[in-house]
């Protein structure tokens, strides 16, 4: 009654993600193609509930599971049916809210310069350590004004590195990131960007001689 196709439901109080359940069972009752975004604080189970006892600790957690559940059950529905309306997108991307991958840079008040010296030598990377390629793509990704729903397509012409293609409808030019610990000599031969596309990569890991190259080709961004 009061949505349209390819819409977007925002569900601010998740809980168990009926509104995600519903998306996904209207879509396969009238062919439509909406979207939904379910937020959820980490709101803890009660420890005397069933969900508890089952293992589930936070009420995210149920959400998730719930659209992992329904996904299955439509799969297995459509199983072995013929497929008059094209692709089913029953899939789902998760995200929490988590500090940066990059560094705080401390502030320095000491007057002695070996003491500032030591930092620089310890800032050698302006990332957290621990830090993780999934998630600091995210990052990257939302710094360079993409949105999250955009898509994100591993290159696998590229045998020696890494290389994630970002494309939206919403950004003309293309992302492309590659957050291996060297870019490898054929790798940047083989990258033919256009000027307005940004490849992101880290500092260590391109050659002096392989920054001026591929900043001639294209918006060269490094970490």
């Amino acid at each position: 009654m009061s949505t349209r196709d390819n819409d977007i439901i925002l569900d601010f109080f998740a809980g168990s993600c009926s509104i995600a359940h519903a998306v996904f069972v209207q879509n396969r009752e009238d062919s439509w193609k909406r979207n939904f975004i379910c937020v959820q604080i980490r709101e803890p189970v009660r420890t005397e509930s069933l969900a508890y006892q089952e293992g589930y600790r936070f009420v995210s957690e149920i959400g998730k599971e719930r659209i992992r559940r329904v996904a299955s059950k439509l799969k297995k529905e459509r199983k072995g049916q013929l497929n008059f309306h094209g692709n089913e997108d029953i899939g789902f991307r998760c995200l929490r809210l988590e500090r940066s991958n990059y560094a705080e840079w401390p502030i320095v008040i000491e007057r002695d310069t070996t003491q500032l010296e030591l930092r620089f030598q310890q800032a050698e990377t302006s990332l957290v350590e621990g830090w993780k390629p999934e998630h600091m793509l995210v990052e990257i990704l939302l710094l360079q004004g993409f949105p999250l729903d955009s898509r994100i397509r591993p290159l696998p012409e590229f045998k020696r590195n890494d290389i994630k293609e970002v494309s939206s409808e919403f950004c003309q030019h293309r992302l492309y990131v590659c957050l291996d610990a060297k870019v490898h000599a054929e790798t940047v031969a083989a990258l033919h960007l256009r000027s307005e596309d940004i490849l992101v990569c880290l500092d260590s890991a391109l050659s002096d001689e392989a920054k001026i190259t591929l900043s001639d080709g294209c918006n060269l961004k490094v970490i």
